[in-house]
């Protein structure tokens, strides 16, 4: 069960005077009976409760003394049998008695009233209250859990009058704390250093990011993540993403941001329930402000810094300025409807919640000045962070805070503040608490504003410097916070427990079997008891029927010894959101299961010798046992009778069966065996007496013996019987001759007398058949003629020797195929009396198929073995039946003609198959379709195509890897080939390809300065190179290259004036320019310095170099500008041209300057000063 949070915390800033309101709910666990490891705020624990009953609930409240109801449940039936457990005894009962227990609660109402009076609010808490139901079968006075529970009730009723109290005192402290520091400031705000109403905004300190852009009169002038090692620092490390703006386009321009699902405002709905909903924050940036301050103090720096705006992707670290004042333009949108939310309406009415807002940090730290000339870390601190509104009535500031209204205008200080007045720092005492927590600054140096007078409220934000003479650089991070100090009203809440004890009855179950003989007396042992089945107090089964809460039913079983006292318990849980109970419940005394029903096991019945049951009148009728049981606790006792009789067995079977024969004189059957209907003769024996007595059956094969020993179904008590004649069978032309049946009836078997003694019966009767007839007649089917014809003859129901394959064979040797033969294959039999029968063999042309694969020789015999036969036909050689047609594709070198891959052949064949008449040699035709039959006699049309009817599109081979360009036909084209048609040649050219790169030759020009005894007089002088390129044409194929035009940078290295070294005369004032060409080497030139000849006054000089430099072209300097927002001191780099190891200084001919200028090294310090951005603090606001 989820608990819901609440968007409002307690804080205490030097005394602890802000105090939450309290829940009174109270829950104690007995151990006596189970153990809880945790209990949750949601969970509503009955140590000892029960399922309620059914009774009416007594208010303990108005009595000190319990009260008694009772409640009757449903009537069981009666029985005579009690069982005895444990020493006790267990009586069915019939009714239920509930008493009540409560613990009385007249001190814990008293205290309720006198909580109220003090002006808490309190409520009861009827879900926290415990509800204690006790079902068991004992005294209620003398029942463990009974006093377990009042004990556990009082506990509970001690700890909420305690914790009524304490409310009451938490009341006074709250009255205390909601007017210490309210007062009225000059801006119309009313300030307070708490509030009363919780605040409705919960910012998601989850940090999401929305990378959503903004929109505006200006574009980003980057946009990076917050953690990129460069670009990034401390400040936006929680951003994914940030916008960044800067430049003089800031100053007028309008920024807006959505951050989507940025958290919840809670307000009420149609139902008047407070709810969240999630809410989407935007501002708009605008009326930006650049800060500028008194410079009267020019020997620091001062410069209006370069306006900056980071925008995050987050909406509680939102955004950062630099260098400016500004204001922001707020709103909530419902993200679900996009509805602006209304907040300018959420007054705070019946103390609901409302919107504060800003919760700022305003941090302020005074100009102490620079540690050395050259370290300026405390230049940006001299500043005091303002905000203020037009737009709020109210001003939340925390009690001892040094934030409070104050007057920030001043000579030549911008600032954006309505009449010049902002909540700022307006104490001496200057803090720059850590920004990182929002919360910790919301509260200690912030100030947030409620009671908005719009729903789009607009601050304004910035800082001035508190020493206006002394500089100042500024930046402001803004972070969103939705925390405040405030103090909530106290609230109490209270429950009544209940306690009730329910005696409820025990209802039995007995089963009880009787085993009897038929008459219905009893079965006895051999000890002349009676083996009677029934249950005892064991195993018979018992029923508690228990009621839950809403009265229903809900019933225990149990099978044996039981407690006399078994006590029902429940544990009973609350959802305190929907109030919905759910309750387990288990009795503690005994071997008890929940459940509406219980089964008694199956009882075989038991073996009594030369005795079987025949009957039951258990339901299921299983004479083998009483099968299972289920009862319920409406059940009576169950009792069933089985009965047994004597075993009867059977000692003998038999059966006599009778067969008659029908053969002809060789011995074949001519006819079904008969089969007279078997006679089955049993004989049945009484197991007490030993007698026994014969039946027999003409239907019945197995039988099957009822109580008395009289086999069931068709059978006939007799020792005898006769089994009946048998009419011998008409055979065709066949008349019986003899029999061996003694009575010698040729008509019949006559009827023979056996009994459980006989034998089988077995009986021939002997058949003479007559002669039969013949014919079979061969058919030429193409010319109707019959060929020959063949009479036969034999005996009736003889087969006939003659076979018609012979005859047939001879025929195909002539190119005959058969047609069909219904002569019987295994001979004709001579069934059919008087009847000659007829058959026809029929016979066609064979015809034999002709085609490339088998092609003949016209003239030939058809049957090499039958010179004098039939020939094969004009039409049936090779050339006759075959033709190709063939494609060739040349792929050939365009410039030579040479082959310059391998040729491609592609061939079309057409096949025709002739058909041949084998008989007349005659050719029938052509087959098209390979069913070995003529389809046309137009041997045109007969052409089929052996594998397709086309030349196939051949793609030209890719040859760039040798150099050579695209084909000249890419692929060649699919082309359809008919009969008769020409072969055909294509010719695919190739052209070289060519690559056309670049070559360049360089020309340097190097100029030495030495003295004359060859030692370096100066650093030598590198001209900018001369660089010749031109364009090559490589043939891809044979490599031959084709040059183009060299083009230069220029042809001259120009003039060089040798440098001057005082004391020493060059030999060569310049060198002259130089013309050069691609075919020219590089150029190396020497200046010689000789020193000049000294009078005896002249004092020697330290010699002084200048560089070499070109009379026509100067080298502009440069320098770049750096920016740093960290805190960090730029110091110049100096840069010094040495000659020797000694160090000498050189002077710099042409420009008057020398490196050991002290005014050059000052000059270069204030010029890096001036273009760098020097130690930036990041503010985060």
């Amino acid at each position: 069960m989820q608990e819901r949070r609440s968007h409002f915390k307690m804080y205490k800033d030097g005394k602890q005077w802000v105090v939450a309101g309290l829940t009174l709910a109270t829950v104690f666990i007995g151990s006596n009976f189970f153990t809880i490891d945790k209990v949750n705020a949601d969970e509503k624990v009955s140590t000892t409760s029960s399922i309620p009953s059914s009774s009416t609930k007594v208010d303990s409240a108005k009595s000190d003394k319990p009260s008694e109801t009772k409640a009757v449940s449903p009537s069981d039936k009666p029985s005579d049998l009690s069982v005895s457990s444990q020493g006790g005894k267990i009586d069915n009962q019939t009714s239920s008695t509930t008493i009540d227990k409560s613990v009385p609660n007249q001190n814990l109402d008293k205290a309720v009233q006198e909580t109220k009076d003090a002006g808490v609010t309190v409520t009861e808490d009827t879900k926290s209250a415990q509800k204690t139901d006790i079902q068991g079968m004992g005294n209620a006075d003398t029942n463990t859990q009974v006093k377990d529970a009042q004990k556990s009730d009082s506990i509970d009723y001690d700890k909420q009058i305690a914790d009524l109290t304490d409310a009451k005192k938490q009341q006074a402290d709250y009255e205390k704390a909601l007017n210490a520091g309210k007062h009225q400031n000059a801006d119309g705000k009313t300030q307070i250093a708490t509030s009363g109403n919780a605040q409705a905004l919960a910012l998601d300190q989850s940090k999401p990011a929305d990378e959503t852009a903004p929109t505006g009169t200006i574009k980003p002038t980057d946009t990076y993540s917050g953690n990129d090692p460069k670009k990034g620092d401390n400040n936006t490390k929680t951003s994914t993403k940030i916008w960044e703006y800067s430049g003089d386009q800031v100053i007028g321009a309008t920024i807006t941001k959505k951050w989507t699902k940025a958290g919840t405002i809670t307000v009420r709905n149609n139902d008047g329930k407070l709810v969240e909903r999630t809410v989407d924050l935007t501002e708009t940036f605008h009326d930006f402000q650049r800060q500028n301050g008194n410079w009267t103090d020019t020997s620091n720096y001062k410069e209006q810094g370069t306006p900056k705006v980071r925008i995050s992707s987050n909406a509680i670290d939102n955004v950062e300025m630099f260098n400016v004042n500004w204001q922001t333009t707020f709103w909530f949108t419902y993200s679900d409807s996009g509805q602006i939310v209304p907040i300018s309406k959420m007054t705070g009415t019946n103390d609901d919640p409302k919107v504060y807002f800003l919760s700022g940090s305003l941090s302020s730290s005074p100009y102490t000045g620079p540690d050395s000339p050259t370290q300026w870390d405390n230049w940006d601190i001299n500043r005091r962070e303002y905000v203020q509104t037009n737009d709020a009535k109210t001003a939340v500031i925390a009690a001892g805070s040094t934030i409070g209204l104050g007057n920030i205008s001043g000579s030549d200080v911008a600032n954006n503040a309505p009449e010049g007045q902002a909540y700022t720092n307006i104490s001496g005492v200057y803090h720059d608490a850590n920004d990182d927590d929002p919360d910790v600054y919301a509260l200690k140096e912030g100030v947030s504003f409620t009671d908005f007078t719009t729903d789009k409220p607009t601050l304004y934000l910035g800082a001035v410097p508190i020493n206006k003479t002394a500089r100042w650089w500024h930046s402001n991070k803004n972070m969103n916070s939705d925390e405040l100090a405030f103090v909530q009203k106290p609230k109490a809440s209270y429950h009544k427990n209940s306690i009730s004890y329910t005696q409820v009855p025990i209802k039995i179950v007995n089963e009880t079997i009787h085993y009897v003989h038929q008459d219905g007396s009893i079965i006895r042992d051999k000890d002349g008891k009676s083996i009677d089945y029934s249950t005892t107090d064991t195993d018979n089964i018992k029923f508690i029927i228990a009621t839950d809460k809403d009265g229903t039913p809900i019933t225990w079983t149990s099978k044996g010894d039981v407690s006399t006292t078994p006590t029902i318990v429940a544990i009973t849980k609350i959802d305190p959101e929907t109030g919905k109970e759910t309750t387990t419940q288990e009795i503690t005394d005994g071997d008890w299961t929940k459940g509406d029903s219980s089964t008694f096991a199956t009882i075989a019945n038991p073996d009594v010798p030369n005795y079987s049951v025949i009957s039951t009148d258990d339901p299921a009728n299983d004479l083998t046992q009483t099968t299972a049981k289920t009862v319920d606790p409406n059940s009576g006792d169950i009792t069933y009778t089985v009965v047994y009789a004597p075993a009867y067995t059977i000692s003998d079977t038999k059966t006599v069966n009778e067969t008659v024969h029908y053969v002809d004189q060789t011995g074949k059957t001519v006819a079904n065996d008969a089969k007279a209907t078997p006679v089955n003769f049993v004989t049945v024996t009484n197991p007490v007496d030993g007698s026994t007595t014969t039946y027999y059956s003409t239907t019945a094969t197995k039988p099957t013996l009822d109580n008395n020993g009289v086999p069931t179904g068709d059978w006939t008590k007799g020792d005898w019987t006769e089994i009946p004649a048998i009419t011998n069978p008409d055979v065709t032309n066949h008349t019986v001759i003899s029999t061996d049946d003694p009575a010698n009836d040729l008509t019949q078997t006559t009827a023979k007398t056996v009994d459980s003694t006989s034998g089988d019966l077995d009986y021939t009767v002997v058949y003479a058949v007559n002669k039969e007839s013949a014919n079979v007649t061969y058919i030429d089917d193409i010319t109707g003629k019959t060929l020959e014809s063949k009479d036969l003859s034999g005996d009736y129901n003889s087969t006939d020797s003659y076979r018609t394959t012979d005859t047939i064979s001879n025929y195909e040797s002539k190119g005959y195929k058969l047609v069909s033969d219904d002569y019987p294959t295994n001979g004709v039999v001579y069934d059919q009396d008087g009847v000659e029968q007829h058959f026809e063999v029929h016979l066609t042309h064979s015809t034999v198929p002709v085609t490339p694969d088998t092609p003949q020789v016209p003239g030939d015999p058809i049957d090499p073995n039958n010179p004098d036969g039939p020939k094969w036909p004009e039409g049936t050689d090779k050339d006759s039946l075959t033709q190709t047609i063939t494609r060739t594709i040349n792929y050939l070198d365009k410039q030579t003609g040479q082959v310059v891959s391998k040729q491609v052949t592609q061939d079309v064949t057409y096949n025709r198959t002739a058909i041949i008449d084998k008989v007349s040699g005659e050719l029938l035709g052509y087959d098209t379709n390979a069913d070995g039959t003529p389809d046309t006699q137009d041997a045109t049309a007969a052409w089929r195509d052996a594998d397709g009817n086309s030349w196939a599109a051949t793609t030209s081979p890719d040859l760039s890897g040798q150099g050579y360009a695209a084909p000249s036909i890419p692929t060649v084209d699919e082309q359809t080939v008919n009969p008769g048609d020409k072969n055909a040649n294509v010719n695919v050219y190739y052209d070289h390809s060519t690559t056309q790169t670049t070559e360049s030759k360089t020309i340097n020009e190097t100029i030495h300065y030495q003295y004359s005894d060859g030692s370096k007089a100066h650093a030598d002088y590198n001209a900018k190179p001369i660089i010749f390129v031109r364009t090559v044409t490589t043939d891809n194929v044979t490599g031959n290259k084709i040059y183009g035009n060299w083009t230069m940078n220029s042809t001259t290295f120009g003039k060089v004036i040798s440098p001057n070294i005082v004391g020493y005369t060059p030999d060569q004032a310049e060198i002259d320019a130089l013309v050069v060409n691609a075919d020219s080497l590089d150029i190396v030139k020497t200046v010689t310095y000789t020193a000049n000849q000294k009078t005896p006054n002249d004092k020697p000089e330290k010699p002084t170099n200048t560089t070499p430099k070109r009379t026509d072209k100067t080298v502009p300097s440069t320098r770049k500008q750096h920016t740093n927002s960290s805190k960090t001191s730029i110091v110049p780099k100096q840069h010094v041209t040495h000659s020797n190891a000694n160090q000498d200084k050189e002077a710099l001919p042409k420009t008057g300057q020398s490196t050991n200028s002290a005014s050059t090294i000052l000059a270069g310090i204030v010029s890096i000063a001036t273009l760098g951005l020097v130690s930036l603090k990041r503010r985060k606001h």
